[in-house]
């Protein structure tokens, strides 16, 4: 009895999975990638393609392999940072992905659909660890990361992370973390997609400054605050400059949120935050200080 009851529980658990694939199969698209390596792309509206940047070996058009047969992608926007770039076909003939409702879970059954060079691949697999946030460059949180048994295979990258049910949970990567299976969680993908295509690009906050970690003397703990950070240099015409911070100054707070660590002052810079003016609250020798900065944007090469 307890044989037929797992014969049929495992031929069932097949027809799901072989259904789960055949329901993505349709928005998961093929372009030949960086040194000729398989890429995939995952189909997010019927004009829009995420594939995995460290991939794309373009800048402005794509030729993309679809279920319907090839067209070529115009480069909305790209981010090393998370991995993700975004391409757009004319004419919205594109099928979308399926978005999970509920977030993945550790110890969901998983599949990471692709395609490669010989078609469509899949690969069963387990999600084993969701972690996070992490700060995967200044001015951007990546929430959280799916960490699954899943090996990285040819045409992993850009492919979709599904479950069961043939709904998709996370974008593949295998940039993030080197010869892992990690997948980038759709609600993370849709705030990098709203990015880069209202501005091409992942925008992050800029004051300016580089800082260390110190934990302040009694004398000059202020409204409580008994570590910050050690401003050491402030570049020239910058934000912080123009707000008139002074080397040696400590920042302990930013909009009212601790400053503690340069991972806590970068997670607060923000795209959303360019342009804006944040209220920074410093210790300049034993005395207690605010100051307003308009937050600006940070460049590729800013420090």
């Amino acid at each position: 009895m307890l044989a037929l009851m797992s014969e049929h529980f495992a031929q069932q658990l097949s027809r799901d999975l072989a259904a789960a694939v055949a329901k993505t199969s349709p928005s998961l698209v093929f372009t030949k990638g960086r040194r000729g390596r398989a890429a995939s792309g995952t189909v997010i509206d019927a004009q829009s393609i995420v594939v995995s940047d460290h991939l794309l070996d373009a800048d402005q058009q794509v030729r993309v392999h679809t279920s319907n047969g090839d067209v070529n992608a115009r480069v909305v926007g790209r981010d090393a940072g998370t991995d993700l770039a975004l391409l757009q076909v004319e004419g919205g003939s594109l099928t979308p992905v399926n978005v999970a409702s509920d977030p993945a879970a550790i110890g969901q059954v998983v599949i990471a659909v692709g395609r490669s060079w010989s078609g469509l691949v899949a690969y069963p697999g387990f999600i084993t660890q969701v972690s996070g946030p992490h700060h995967v460059w200044p001015g951007f949180r990546l929430e959280h990361a799916l960490h699954t048994t899943l090996e990285p295979f040819s045409g992993f990258s850009g492919g979709a992370l599904v479950n069961t049910l043939g709904h998709v949970v996370g974008v593949s990567t295998s940039a993030l973390e080197r010869g892992r299976g990690v997948a980038i969680p759709m609600a993370d993908v849709s705030r990098v997609v709203d990015s880069l295509k209202r501005h091409g690009r992942l925008r992050r906050g800029y004051l300016g400054i580089t800082s260390m970690p110190i934990g302040l003397p009694v004398r000059q703990r202020t409204d409580g605050a008994e570590r910050g950070l050690l401003v050491t240099s402030i570049a020239p015409d910058s934000p912080a400059d123009r707000a008139q911070l002074l080397v040696g100054d400590i920042l302990v707070a930013i909009d009212g949120t601790p400053a503690k660590r340069p991972d806590d002052l970068a997670a607060h810079l923000t795209g959303e935050r360019v342009g804006q003016v944040s209220v920074l609250q410093l210790v300049r020798g034993q005395q207690a200080l605010k100051l307003d900065v308009t937050v600006g944007e940070r460049s590729g090469d800013a420090g």
